[in-house]
């Protein structure tokens, strides 16, 4: 869901028209999947539902496994134990670290949609969540290495 905030700032730099059309098509489907949801379950429970969904996102959970931080994943600190023997962890990477340091000089789309999602779980942490884990890194791992393919790219013109 990060990559939305990516995706509204870079339709909004490009117009309004097509700002409005993405939110009113994202408010459409939203709308769509939730009517029959919230005819089901009643305006009331579905409310609560989604916003302790909300919540839910935002809130630390009990000690269990290795939790860290979006600033771990860039440094491979507190890696999450995916399997133990052989021992396979889901770690970051610096790799993400010059990535993010490339997406701050660049400003392209890639880089926007990057940041936002790298900034949305930091949102997500100063919200309070302090229980996120390595494993996440996923999701912004794919446009990391378009960052990066782009800056070799760049560095093997010169």
């Amino acid at each position: 869901a990060f990559p939305v905030f990516g995706l509204i700032y870079l339709y909004a730099r490009r117009s309004f028209r097509e700002l409005a059309a993405v939110l009113l098509m994202a408010v459409s489907i939203f709308l769509l999947v939730n009517i029959p949801i919230a005819g089901h379950l009643g305006i009331e429970r579905w409310a609560r539902e989604i916003l302790g969904a909300v919540s839910w996102h935002t809130t630390s959970r009990p000690p269990g496994p290795t939790a860290s931080t979006p600033l771990d994943w860039l440094f491979m600190q507190n890696s999450f134990a995916i399997y133990i023997n052989p021992d396979v962890y889901a770690s970051g990477t610096p790799a993400y670290l010059v990535a993010l340091a490339y997406a701050l000089y660049k400003r392209d789309d890639v880089s926007a949609l990057y940041l936002s999602t790298y900034g949305g779980y930091w949102l997500v942490y100063l919200a309070g969540n302090h229980t996120l884990y390595s494993f996440y890194a996923a999701h912004f791992s794919p446009l990391a290495h378009i960052l990066l393919a782009g800056l070799f790219a760049s560095l093997s013109r010169r």
